[in-house]
């Protein structure tokens, strides 16, 4: 048990046999980023289970302020918010942002083209 707790861990080291195998690929797909689902239903349920938010991010190699950002996440959303990811809308679709900054990037977009085609 001891050396699958260990493959699993993404900072592990490969030792020299296993690169030599060709099994580098295997390995990496061990290792996911800490934003995967499977990370955060972690982190969720052994804050349930009562581990601290250290040992959590500890064994997961993520930092704290990702746990926190999970547990947070799922307090606030649930399950949805979790795993659906961000739902803030992005500002270049505000239209109030358009409707004032439009205006100046048309005009500063004119005038940049008519100045490289006249040579100024």
């Amino acid at each position: 048990m001891k050396w699958l707790y260990s493959i699993e861990q993404p900072h592990r080291s490969l030792s020299h046999a296993e690169s030599l195998a060709g099994l580098k690929k295997i390995y990496d797909v061990l290792s996911p980023s800490p934003n995967t689902p499977r990370t955060k239903a972690l982190v969720i349920l052994a804050n349930i289970e009562g581990f601290s938010i250290t040992q959590i991010a500890k064994h997961l190699a993520i930092t704290r302020k990702t746990v926190r950002g999970y547990l947070a996440e799922f307090q606030s959303n649930g399950e949805e918010g979790l795993f659906n990811g961000k739902t803030r809308s992005r500002k270049s679709q505000d239209p109030e942002l358009k409707k004032t900054f439009l205006p100046f990037y048309m005009n500063r977009r004119l005038y940049t083209d008519s100045t490289e085609l006249h040579g100024e």
